[in-house]
């Protein structure tokens, strides 16, 4: 619902009961339950049980309001406008980044990765890392195996192994 408007009867008027209910009733009606945006101030103090999923766009939430302790369990993290002339561009000006660990089983020294999240347009680079970090052995990317979806790591050794990596992409 928008604004409210009623009518009241004037100075003078003959009146009846329906005059005064049919406005209060109006006006009750309105703040039990059809609130909208028209009724709100801009300083207004909602509660944020009170707003709709996906309600707050970046630009309303507050820098350093989310703390990493928020962050625990989100796999694509940081979302930065790349500076002018700088890859990774793609038209779409901003760069995406995952951090994960993850542990499988390496067949023929090779384990494909997936991420939880494709990037939407490439893979400009992954760094990873041997995460058993008492087995001293070394683990790299594969040649030619990296896509927007994924990697191929590799390693001497067949087995179960943790691999921590960091992927960037557009």
């Amino acid at each position: 619902m928008g604004n409210i408007s009623v009518s009241l009867p004037s100075d003078g008027d003959t009146i009846d009961v329906a005059d005064y209910n049919t406005p209060i009733t109006t006006i009750v009606n309105e703040f039990n339950g059809n609130m909208d945006n028209s009724n709100l101030s801009a300083s207004a103090a909602i509660a944020g049980s009170k707003l709709a999923d996906s309600a707050i766009t970046t630009a309303k939430v507050a820098d350093s309001a989310i703390t990493p302790a928020k962050m625990l369990g989100v796999d694509l993290f940081a979302v930065t406008t790349a500076q002018s002339g700088t890859s990774p561009t793609a038209g779409s000006g901003q760069f995406y980044m995952i951090a994960a660990s993850v542990t499988g089983t390496f067949a023929s020294n090779a384990l494909d990765i997936n991420f939880p999240t494709a990037f939407p347009n490439g893979l400009s680079t992954v760094v990873i890392t041997n995460g058993d970090n008492n087995t001293g052995e070394g683990i790299s990317v594969n040649n030619g195996s990296t896509s927007k979806t994924g990697f191929r790591a590799q390693c001497g050794t067949n087995g179960s192994k943790r691999v921590n990596y960091i992927a960037i992409g557009f």
